[in-house]
């Protein structure tokens, strides 16, 4: 009989190992000065594993961090609509990016960029691939969706 932590365990081992497989994880050649994360969430009934390809680059003088393909892989359940649900995955990277990347200015201790009109979101030019798989998990724990992609920036480069 398997122990309930060794089953959650092995849930956590099958989506990062998806996650990996997904990015080539050692089944590829990296270019110089790359490499590959791994990062796994899970909240509200959401499992999500994401694996990343990041760089560091020289730009005017500064380095920045350059985040180069995305993988996500989602369990979350029964999906009604496969477009929202891989949309608002992406979405949720974007906003991850918009944070990691562009730069939010303070004044006296507090971030200027107190609401949506004011905040950078990554563009086009500077959002990687992020390529979007969720898993058929079935079973009595899974008899409704989850929702997808809410606390997935949790686990966003």
């Amino acid at each position: 009989m398997v122990e309930p932590q060794q089953n959650a365990t092995l849930a956590v081992s099958r989506r990062l190992r998806a996650a990996a497989e997904r990015s080539g994880w050692g089944k590829r050649t990296l270019a110089p000065g790359r490499g590959l994360g791994l990062a796994f969430h899970y909240g509200h009934g959401e499992h999500f594993a994401e694996a990343v390809e990041v760089s560091v680059a020289s730009v005017d003088g500064a380095k920045r961090i350059q985040v180069h393909p995305v993988w996500v892989v989602g369990d979350i359940g029964p999906i009604v609509d496969l477009s929202s649900a891989e949309n608002q995955c992406q979405g949720c990277i974007v906003d991850a990016l918009s944070t990691l990347m562009l730069e939010l200015t303070m004044e006296g201790r507090q971030i200027e960029q107190n609401n949506f009109d004011r905040y950078p979101v990554a563009r086009i030019g500077i959002t990687p691939p992020i390529d979007v798989h969720f898993l058929a998990t079935v079973g009595p724990r899974r008899r409704r969706s989850a929702g997808a992609g809410d606390d997935m920036n949790r686990s966003s480069p």
